[in-house]
């Protein structure tokens, strides 16, 4: 997962490393330009917390967080021209310029997928499948949704999987399993 996005979640983050994070969330660029105890100073609190929290997003220091949070920012500057989202085509737009952009966008975002995966973490999620003869899965609203494609996706490769819907038999398939792969998901 890249240093900004850690950074935004701020997961298992003390207070003060949650105000480290913002502070470097809201100033990007200059934060490069900054000694240890310049950032520290800045944001009311240790070199030492500034440490402790570039350990927690796997990186051996400040100076290895310096040089890899510059490389985001530099790729995140490449991809300013990116398009919108939330509004990818005008009305001034043809069906040649829709198909360029639908394209670019999936591209994108394969390309950003990529670069979030942690591949030891898929390995170990492929070894724990392995390990079963069946998957279970459990949930509701748009993960249901996913979780219908990966049931399908799987049984073309055939593993079997079950998904269960309603609520109550959810809740009684697990409680009465005793050794089974779960993955849950939120909504």
């Amino acid at each position: 997962m890249s240093i900004m996005t850690q950074l935004e979640f701020a997961l298992d983050f003390t207070h003060a490393e949650v105000e480290i994070a913002h502070y470097i969330l809201n100033h990007g660029e200059d934060v490069l330009n900054l000694s240890i105890k310049e950032l520290a100073k800045r944001t009311y609190t240790s070199p030492a917390t500034i440490v402790r929290l570039c350990r927690k997003l796997g990186l051996e220091g400040y100076n290895d967080f310096k040089i890899k949070y510059s490389a985001e920012l530099q790729y995140t500057l490449t991809k300013t021209k990116r398009i919108d989202v939330n509004f990818p085509f005008g009305p001034e737009d043809n069906y040649p310029q829709i198909a360029y952009k639908l394209g670019t966008m999936s591209r994108e975002v394969i390309e950003d997928t990529i670069k979030l995966i942690d591949f030891d973490d898929l390995r170990h999620a492929i070894e724990l499948m392995n390990q079963y003869d069946s998957i279970d899965i459990y949930g509701n609203g748009n993960s249901m949704l996913e979780a219908l494609s990966f049931q399908h996706k799987m049984t073309r490769i055939g593993r079997n999987v079950n998904i269960r819907t309603l609520e109550g038999e959810q809740i009684f398939f697990i409680t009465s399993c005793n050794d089974s792969l779960l993955f849950r998901r939120n909504s």
